[in-house]
């Protein structure tokens, strides 16, 4: 009996330990778990070492820039200090010396705003005139009235940047661009009141415009050829250009021929007279109003020297007002 029972007991203990080496392969593995959540912390951490350390480092660049940058405002104020003691070596040398310096800078600034000055003067004076004698000049209401919006703009941008409260770089650039185009038109007007003929010389005298080049230094012939002769429509104008038949392109200046320029004649379909203009230029830019808007123009053109003498037509084309 005894036997028997420990056969039982010994198969008890074999059927136990299975279980325990189970529980044994358990304890070995909690180790390499703790092993592997070790390894994955060590490695976060020197993660955040390197990240900490970055800025450390980009902060030392930055404090070193900037001790170079105070090293060199050091030197730039000895030399500033040195070159002042040489110019100034006193205290109302110094302030003498920048008041000198102030007066210059507004002197050549005055001297600025007078040309600016003398020139809407003139402009204003040219539209005065033509605006008390449009009747009798037939001069263009389209150009006069361009003319007045140009200058009174210019006028508006000229005293915005002469007024010290209101100037700064944005009214110096209005001012030149208002200038600019004004000028730019006004050489264009100049063009057309030298060749109205209507305008008398008197009036250009007036004006001081230059005069009519009616007699030439050495004598020269009158055009025997007639311009190529093509327009440009855009809203409200009509662009006329006039090029050399041998040519065809119209790139070469007319000082260069015994031209003077070219008169471009023009009417309304219907009408009976022409109007005459002249341009000393290889273009010339007629404007219209809106209520002309669908009219038909008829356009010719012709070669003028110096003495103004004209010489063949150009064929007649016809071009619709857009």
């Amino acid at each position: 009996m005894e036997l028997l029972q420990l056969n039982m007991e010994l198969s008890q203990l074999n059927m136990e330990l299975p279980q325990l080496n189970m529980e044994l392969l358990q304890l070995n593995m909690e180790p390499s778990q703790l092993n592997m959540e070790l390894s994955q912390l060590n490695m976060e951490l020197y993660q955040l070492t390197i990240e900490l350390y970055q800025p450390n480092m980009k902060l030392s660049r930055l404090n070193m820039k900037l001790f170079q940058l105070n090293m060199k405002l050091f030197r730039l104020s000895i030399v500033l200090l040195n070159n002042l003691s040489i110019f100034a070596p006193s205290i109302k040398s110094k302030r003498r010396y920048f008041t000198d310096l102030k007066e210059s800078l507004m002197r050549q600034a005055s001297i600025f705003n007078q040309a600016d000055r003398k020139f809407l003067a003139f402009a204003g004076d040219i539209y005065n005139q033509c605006s008390e004698h449009t009747a009798s000049w037939f001069v263009d209401g389209t150009r006069l009235t361009k003319l007045k919006g140009l200058l009174d703009r210019a006028w508006e941008a000229y005293q915005a940047n002469m007024n010290r409260a209101t100037r700064n770089h944005i009214t110096s650039v209005a001012k030149n661009s208002a200038l600019g185009e004004l000028k730019h038109f006004i050489s264009l007007f100049i063009d057309y009141l030298i060749g109205n003929e209507a305008v008398p010389d008197k009036a250009l005298a007036d004006m001081n415009l230059r005069p009519r080049r009616r007699v030439a230094r050495r004598p020269l012939p009158i055009p025997t050829e007639a311009p190529l002769l093509s327009a440009r429509i855009q809203y409200g104008e009509i662009t006329v250009y006039a090029t050399r038949s041998e040519h065809g392109q119209p790139t070469q200046g007319v000082q260069r021929r015994p031209y003077h320029g070219f008169k471009i004649r023009w009417k309304f379909d219907g009408e009976e007279a022409w109007r005459i203009e002249l341009s000393t230029r290889l273009r010339h830019t007629l404007y219209f109003d809106d209520k002309d808007k669908g009219r038909f123009i008829l356009l010719s053109i012709a070669w003028v020297n110096p003495r103004m003498q004209e010489g063949p037509w150009s064929a007649s084309i016809s071009q619709v007002i857009a």
